[in-house]
């Protein structure tokens, strides 16, 4: 007979939000580099998939907090939106080489705030390598 342990889940429990362009470090932070901060939608930013939550309902709001500021909103205001992530956008002048906090927060029509947690570590580092190139010339100074 096979027994399978038990697990806890939470049902209402909000997931990883997805960063496209990131990578993993090995500390556990998500690196993000000039090209996912700035230059992949350089007119938006860095961008957010907030994936499907339970129970995503219209009027739903959830809001994008870097270090613990609402830098991007929305509200589900169209059903096609119940069974797709939301994207949001990091404003690419609010990104600065140094590290940050994000997390986003749910609220469901007509109930409190959920907020996601722990917020994740994002290690940004906005520098090209090799610095400035100094040298008009082919190549790299």
């Amino acid at each position: 007979m096979l027994v399978q342990a038990l697990r806890n889940l939470n049902p209402l429990a909000l997931l990883d939000p997805e960063l496209p362009g990131a990578i993993d470090l090995p500390n556990g932070e998500k690196g993000i580099n000039l090209a996912a901060a700035r230059l992949n939608f350089p007119n938006q930013g860095l961008k957010v998939q907030i994936l499907v939550w339970s129970n995503k309902s219209l009027a739903d709001k959830v809001e994008l907090l870097l270090d613990n500021n609402v830098v991007a909103q929305q509200t589900v205001s169209n059903p096609i939106e119940l069974t797709e992530r939301t994207t949001l956008f990091i404003d690419p002048n609010r990104l600065k080489t140094g590290a940050y906090e994000l997390a986003y927060r749910v609220t469901r029509f007509g109930q409190q705030p959920e907020l996601y947690t722990p917020p994740l570590k994002l290690d940004v580092d906005l520098e090209l390598p090799g610095g400035q190139d100094t040298d008009p010339d082919y190549g790299h100074s």
